[in-house]
């Protein structure tokens, strides 16, 4: 059996390309700068995210560089690392009342071990007067 002359060319003729999407851009842009708020911009921070999130250094980066965006379960993944990663999706899907609630939730937190910290001075001291 041979080919015909009508069978499907390989490479296109015109050499054009689709044009660049611009619909996901804010997206990418935005988990980009939580990254950068939570995580730094040093390059050990990409294989550190890669680690947390099971991807591939060169994925990680490019989410860094705004490139693309996560997928799905690294998004999980990462908003499980990350506050401002987080915030950031629920602010996009206009969820921004619950960002709120979580962030005084993690305020409370913080505010409950800074007073277990001042209780456990105090307690210290006193051993140490009495």
């Amino acid at each position: 059996m041979s080919f015909t002359e009508n069978d499907r060319k390989l490479q296109p003729e015109s050499g054009r390309s689709f044009p660049p999407s611009r619909e996901a851009t804010p997206f990418n842009e935005s988990i980009a700068s939580a990254l950068k708020a939570d995580f730094g911009s040093a390059r050990s921070v990409v294989k550190h995210v890669a680690r947390l999130t099971g991807a591939n250094d060169r994925t990680v980066r490019n989410w860094f560089e705004g490139n693309n965006g996560p997928s799905g379960e690294n998004l999980v993944s990462l908003m499980r690392h990350s506050d401002a990663v987080m915030d950031v999706v629920l602010l996009l899907s206009r969820r921004g009342r619950s960002a709120r609630g979580v962030a005084l939730l993690t305020l409370r937190d913080k505010l409950s071990d800074a007073v277990a910290a001042i209780d456990a001075i105090e307690a210290a001291s006193r051993d140490l007067e009495g």
